[in-house]
């Protein structure tokens, strides 16, 4: 994972490695630690793309998120990039507009009308996969390319994966 570039976006690091450097980010850069950054995209106005690198510690975790937040500035749309759906509340408290994370991989092994077997999340089955508002936020949860490995089956069943483009837009375009 230390040598991922993104050349026309940002990466995430995952939750298995911390050996990740780099400080710029953006196209072309380094797999950054926790970070703050503004970007212009066509006929919008500034929007801050945070990321935490996931320690799976999360009181310190919570902890780079608000030092992360503290350098936006007020009322600013904001982007969260967190490997796991976890920090959910502290997201929330902070008013962060759009929170994406994975690691559940949508529970990986999933029985109907029940969904999720197990998410490795703190908060068990609530943010097992898909999209989550609460307050302001929007959580979305993906189910990402991958399986879990550490002491999970290396399997899917009734969660197959999925890759996510997202397309940002201002709001009067909508």
């Amino acid at each position: 994972m230390s040598e991922m570039v993104a050349r026309t976006g940002w990466p995430c690091s995952p939750n298995t490695s911390h050996s990740v450097t780099g400080q710029d980010v953006g196209a072309g850069r380094s797999m950054p630690r926790s970070f703050s950054t503004s970007a212009i995209l066509p006929s919008m106005r500034p929007l801050w793309l945070m990321g935490v690198t996931c320690t799976v510690g999360s009181e310190r975790d919570a902890a780079a998120l608000a030092k992360v937040h503290a350098e936006i500035p007020a009322g600013a749309p904001t982007i969260l990039l967190y490997h796991t759906p976890d920090l959910m509340p502290q997201v929330v408290d902070l008013g962060i507009d759009l929170y994406l994370a994975g690691h559940t991989h949508g529970g990986q092994l999933c029985l109907p009308f029940y969904g999720a077997l197990f998410t490795s999340s703190q908060w068990g089955k609530k943010y097992e996969g898909g999209r989550t508002q609460e307050g302001q936020t929007t959580l979305y949860v993906s189910r990402g390319l991958g399986m879990e490995g550490l002491g999970a089956p290396r399997a899917r069943l009734l969660a197959p994966p999925e890759l996510i483009l997202w397309e940002l837009r201002n709001a009067s375009d909508a």
